[in-house]
């Protein structure tokens, strides 16, 4: 998670492709839709959420952003009908200002990655997985769809180090 960012995330590409979410009926296209929102979200995506902390991040000498030990996180849901809590994350500004918060606090604001959101999601039993722009696109993706997107990015993940591995090894060889 990013806590300090000079400018909000460009997900173009992200937003596109859920504009054709509800448009595709053939089971193929909605397939190859959801693959390509998969990719963008795990290697492209950089999605805005809310959150409240109990204690200032500190920045280390390299720069990055640590919370002192014992800070407690407070995390935002979305509800739906059925009452399953989701971890609503925005793919920009405008898609986050629609969400009207109840309350004066204004929490903070945070980039966060796809190798965020299992963390978060693990941590809290309540949430059964992320929604994406909820007041708009509305993409619900369960915590088994997580769960599971994770997994086959860790084992492509490990499958380009080998091959990298392999060209680095044959590339001394000559």
């Amino acid at each position: 998670m990013v806590f300090t960012f000079p400018k909000d995330p460009d997900n173009r590409n992200l937003k596109n492709l859920l504009s054709w979410k509800d448009k595709l009926v053939i089971d193929c296209q909605r397939a190859n839709l959801m693959n390509r929102i998969r990719d963008e979200v795990w290697f492209r995506s950089r999605l805005l959420t809310y959150m409240e902390l109990s204690s200032e991040p500190v920045l280390t000498e390299d720069g990055k952003a640590m919370l002192p030990k014992g800070t407690k996180i407070t995390f935002y849901t979305v509800q739906n009908r059925e009452g399953m809590r989701f971890f609503p994350v925005f793919t920009d500004r405008e898609e986050l200002d629609r969400w009207e918060m109840k309350g004066d606090a204004r929490p903070r604001t945070v980039l966060v990655t796809f190798d965020d959101l299992m963390p978060v999601l693990r941590a809290n039993a309540a949430f059964e997985g992320i929604v994406i722009n909820p007041m708009s696109d509305n993409l619900l993706l369960l915590k088994s769809a997580i769960e599971d997107w994770t997994k086959q990015k860790a084992f492509i993940m490990k499958q380009l180090r080998e091959q990298q591995e392999k060209m680095n090894r044959s590339a001394e060889e000559k």
